[in-house]
This record gives C-alpha cells, structure tokens and sequence, in this order.
C-alpha cells in the first residue's frame, strides 16, 4: 500500500533520516519516496499516537545532510548554493502554507510545518491506497481493463479537486498517474504538488518533466501556464489508463504530432464513447489554446446538454449504478447526467455527486413537486426548495430594513433630544448617511443581520469567496435611490436582486452550499435565478403587499 504523499520511488542516496530519529513529536520510520528535492518519510506521532507522512525540504543538487548530527548544510556556504538553499526553504514554506489553507476531500492538506535539523518539514494525514499507476499495470496483468464507467469516476472527481485549485490561482503542474492514491474507500485523491520542485528547476535551470505528462507550456522558460496545463496531464493519465501507455513526450508533438487521437482507434470504438475519446484528445492538444480553458469546459463537453446522438455517453454503459443520495446530502453537480459512477470508484466517503435526474438536487423530492421543478441558477430545482429560498431572501430582506429603522430611530432621536436640533444633521443623516451605511450590510463576510439569521450569504460569482464591503456598496447602490426599496422588494419576490448582475453577486443558501445548484461551478455561470412561476402568483401578490406596507411605514 502507499501513502497518500509517495514521491516517484528512488533511493535517498544516504541523505535520509534513519529509521527511529525523532523530529518534534515525530518518529520516523521509512521512507516512502525521495527525489532530487526532498524525502518523504512515515513516522509516528508520539503524541496522538498515528501514523503521519513527514515531508522534508532536501534538495540535494544544493545541499547535503551532515551525517555526525544529521543536520542539512548547503554544499557551499557562501554563493549560489546557500542562496539557493535559503531559496528552497523559503518557497517550500509557502508550499506547506499553501497546502494548510486548502479544505477539499480530494486533496490531502497539511496539518502542521515546522523547521528542524537546519531545514523545514511539514506534516500530512497518512492515507491508506493503491496508486493509480499500480492499479493501470494490476489491470493490464490481469487482461480487465478500466470501464468507461470507472474513468469517468475518477475525471469527475478529479475535475472537482483541480476546479477548487484553479478557483484559487492554484496549479498541481505534475498530475500523473502516480500522483492520484486510490484510497481503500475507492475515493481518488490529488497527492504530491509539483509547483514547488517546478519554482526550484526554474531557479537551478533543470528541467523537471513528467514525460507524456508535462506539458509543453511547463517546459518553456517563461511558458503560459494555467488551468489547461493540469489538464493536459489529466488526459494523459486518461490515455495510459486506457491504452497502457503514456502518451509522447509534448516536445515530441508540438512541430509534428504523430499521435493518433483515442477518437479515431477502432480498437477502442465499442468499449469506450466517441464523447469521452474526443473530450480526452482536446484536452491533450499540444497547443494550450486549443484544449479546454477550465475543468468546467472539460465537465460540460461530457456531462452538458448532449450535442448529438452519437455523441451521447450512454446509461446504459456498465452495469454498477450510481451511490444513491439521501436527502439533503452533498450534491455538486450538472444537469443531468448521462451516465452512471461505480460504487468503487466513489467510495464510502461523502463526496459531491451528480445530480439525479429523478430528484431535486437539494432536498431530494421526487414527488409533485418535483414535477413542478424551476430553474435556479441554471438548475432544476423543486418548486418547494425554490420557494423557501425565496422566502428566506424575503425575510433577510425585511429583517435588515427593520434593523436599519431601528437604528436611524436612535441616531435621530439623539440628535433631536438636543436644545436646538440640527435639521442640516437629520437631513444629512436620512437621506446620506444611513442609507450609504445600509448599502455595505452584506460585507460582513457575505453576512447581514438578516442573511444570518435566515441562513442565506452573498458570494462573488466568479470566485466563489464571500462578499466584502465593497462588493455589497455595488450591489446595494440601487437601494440609495428613492422608492428603489419598492422596487427591490418586487422584483425579490421573482427571484430576481437588482444590483447582483453588474456586481457580479449570487446568493447561496448555507445549508446547501455544498450542493448545485450553490457550488461554484454552478453559480459563476449565471446571472439571473429564473424561478419566476405565474402559478404562484398568490405568493408573490402576498409578499409584495407585505414589503410594501412595512416600507411604506419605514419611511415616514
């Protein structure tokens, strides 16, 4: 079995730690993998008692282990090996940093980095699995190769992982086969990020390659790296799950690409999908421009709106059918997919799924109401879900009215107790003042009084991070003219916030903000809810009435 963190298996050249050394509160153990910058050991936590990997920071083209005291010098002490030394300590901090700030089932995170023995160590759960490159050669000894069912687990899952990356300015830069653990759960998990032995090669001008893997960007001097490049070594870990082999080295391809597209090998025709084949060719195009831009591109050109009938990914590929969802479980997906997830590639843990066709997303209603489903941010959601939605933007909406009267009443009272009142104060104070201050509600973290106690927050659309200060001026400005609260109040009972669109601000519901249509790759793509149903027009004639009243009142 390997650990979650294995770096490509080479010897440690003598520069390990030796079994039963003691680091913090860490006994090491062996060593799980080396390479030219660094060691990766198991070791026991004394102080929890469990097993942990332990990464250490040794890059040995600058550095060397003292083997008297263990402790790890620059080869020079002066010159371009200490600075690089120095260097390496540096971004490998920022690695570790890096790591402890992401949460997502399908990264391993840093629990604790700490420096010792004249270098720095960070710390990672261990993680029982079967590397993804040991189950493709399991696969080929034994003549069962993967399903078209199984593939398209582990690109689901992994697509979700890259996509909470990328949302952050985050590249893996060494996605390989090697570099995806199978846990015992079945659940594929991103391990060994490349982006710091890549800052190192650029700095010590070597060149780090994966062959078939590295893209041709990752090896140019001042390449245009982003989402595509991870990409890239997604669908090359695709092509060596199917075919057995890695694909060409992307120097070999990018003058004359003798590579023959998965698309067009009649030995694959009936074991695999035309869509799925030709999804992986683009996303392996040796050129960046021409592969999917984002994760989400790539999900959508398999799991969107069929294009085609030939084209489509068959249900009735496989027989293992998907993980059943209760309700109210996590549920990050597109519409409607078309085919279905084995139960061994999901796994026992809780991870996002597809949607369900026949069930609300969220709530997981499949009855009448579900029949009656509206479309929210682009997803078919129940008509009761929707409606509850609406009902809590409603009741933010009022409950930060009232407050906002509540307080204006004090401030005027207080500068109306005064001998002589100032009439320039209230004036200012009315019609400036309080309403510029109610246009910045929503910045406490996404959060107004009302939003909280209702349990809906503000998001930016295309980050997915909650709103700032800012953020919410943009969006409440339209609240600053007169009877615009009116208005606001209408439209909110359609579904609709004037202010969200050229703010570019969604509001999510907390209790599914894990589910589509609330997760990222849902919300940043639309503009509008559409949840507006002329059936329920009672509702909305009732609410409006409401908003009206109470506003009227406020306004006096």
């Amino acid at each position: 079995m390997n650990s979650a963190n294995d770096e490509v298996s080479s010897p440690d050249s003598g520069q390990a730690l030796p079994p039963g050394a003691v680091v913090e509160e860490f006994t090491i153990g062996r060593v799980l993998g080396s390479g030219g910058f660094g060691i990766t050991y198991l070791a026991e936590d004394s102080r929890l008692g469990r097993p942990v990997v332990v990464k250490e920071n040794l890059p040995v083209q600058f550095c060397w282990r003292d083997p008297s005291s263990m402790t790890v010098r620059p080869r020079h002490t002066e010159g371009g090996d200490a600075e690089s030394f120095v260097w390496s300590l540096e971004n490998f901090e920022k690695e570790a940093a890096m790591l402890a700030s992401l949460d997502h089932p399908g990264i391993v995170r840093v629990l604790r980095s700490f420096e010792a023995f004249g270098t720095a160590f960070f710390v990672m759960p261990f993680v029982e699995g079967t590397a993804l490159d040991e189950q493709i050669r399991g696969r080929q000894e034994q003549g069962n190769p993967f399903s078209e069912e199984e593939l398209l687990g582990v690109l689901w899952r992994m697509l979700e992982a890259l996509e909470y990356l990328h949302a952050r300015g985050i590249y893996h830069r060494d996605i390989k086969p090697g570099n995806i653990l199978i846990t015992e759960g079945g659940v594929p998990v991103l391990i060994d990020f490349g982006s710091a032995r890549q800052r190192l090669s650029e700095r010590s001008l070597t060149v780090i390659e994966s062959p078939g893997y590295t893209p041709f960007e990752q090896l140019q001097s001042r390449g245009r790296i982003g989402p595509w490049s991870d990409l890239y070594a997604m669908a090359g870990t695709l092509c060596k799950a199917i075919t057995g082999e890695a694909p060409p080295k992307a120097t070999d391809r990018i003058m004359e690409d003798s590579f023959e597209p998965l698309g067009g090998r009649a030995s694959l025709k009936g074991a695999y999908s035309a869509r799925f084949l030709e999804s992986i060719d683009r996303a392996m195009a040796p050129r960046p421009e021409d592969r999917y831009q984002d994760a989400a591109g790539w999900r959508d050109a398999i799991w969107g709106e069929p294009r085609g009938e030939s084209e489509k990914v068959s249900s009735d590929v496989g027989a293992i059918p998907a993980v059943q969802e209760k309700p109210g479980s996590q549920s990050n997906g597109r519409v409607e997919t078309r085919t279905s997830i084995p139960a061994e590639i999901i796994g026992a843990a809780n991870w996002p799924q597809p949607p369900r066709k026949d069930g609300c997303p969220l709530c997981g209603r499949s009855g009448i109401e579900w029949k009656k489903a509206k479309t929210l941010y682009g997803q078919r959601v129940c008509k009761k879900c929707v409606n509850s939605l609406t009902t809590r933007r409603q009741g933010a909406y009022l409950i930060d009215l009232i407050a906002f009267w509540l307080i204006s009443t004090v401030l005027w009272a207080v500068i109306l107790s005064e001998q002589e009142p100032n009439e320039e104060a209230v004036i200012f104070l009315s019609y400036i003042l309080m309403p510029v201050i109610f246009s910045f509600k929503d910045g406490f973290s996404g959060y107004s009084l009302g939003k909280r106690i209702c349990g809906v927050r503000v998001i930016v659309g295309n980050k997915g991070t909650p709103a700032g200060f800012l953020d919410s001026f943009v969006r409440n400005v339209p609240l600053l003219i007169p009877l615009m609260p009116l208005f606001v109040a209408t439209e909110l009972c359609k579904g609709k916030r004037i202010g969200d669109g050229w703010a570019n601000t969604k509001v999510v519901w907390e209790k599914y903000k894990d589910n589509s249509p609330f997760s990222l790759r849902w919300i940043v793509r639309v503009v509008w809810p559409k949840f507006a149903n002329p059936s329920h027009i009672f509702h909305r004639l009732t609410i409006t009435k409401i908003y009206f009243l109470v506003s009227l009142a406020l306004s006096q």
